[in-house]
């Protein structure tokens, strides 16, 4: 086992700050319970494009974005609603991503009972954002 270096502190300190916007970002869109609107849900609106495990973060992020923006229009905020948004994630994934949403998520030899809709977008970032992209990221962070 080797010893913790400067990078690994500033690797996880990225990474604690990327799930830190990550969980407001849910929040916001999705936190909280949405008021039915008279033929919300009949309003034809594209579904999202599908997640593949891209190791881009700039990837990631416009994926998220679109389905939580996909979510509030068909009203799915609230607590009672993260059942539904953990079942609906795994229809926007491909590739990796899905494998591990098969895996992990989903599968019938999970190690994890129950996941919250949070915890799956925080896993799938912690997978398939490769550690090239959490460095190239964490120098642009530094920048700031």
């Amino acid at each position: 086992m080797r010893a913790r270096t400067a990078d690994d502190e500033r690797r996880q300190r990225w990474a604690h700050a990327v799930h830190r916007v990550y969980k407001k970002q849910i929040q916001h869109y999705v936190g909280n319970p949405l008021p039915e609107l008279d033929g919300a849900r009949q309003i034809k609106v594209p579904h999202p494009e599908s997640y593949d495990g891209s190791p881009d973060v700039e990837k990631f992020d416009a994926w998220l974005l679109a389905l939580l923006r996909w979510m509030l229009i068909y009203r799915y905020g609230g607590p009672d609603y993260d059942a539904y948004r953990v079942s609906l994630v795994g229809l926007y994934l491909t590739g990796k991503a899905v494998e591990w949403y098969n895996d992990e998520v989903a599968g019938i030899h999970r190690t994890k009972e129950h996941w919250t809709f949070e915890e799956i977008i925080i896993g799938l970032f912690d997978r398939c954002v490769q550690s090239a992209t959490v460095h190239l990221a964490m120098q642009r962070f530094e920048e700031v």
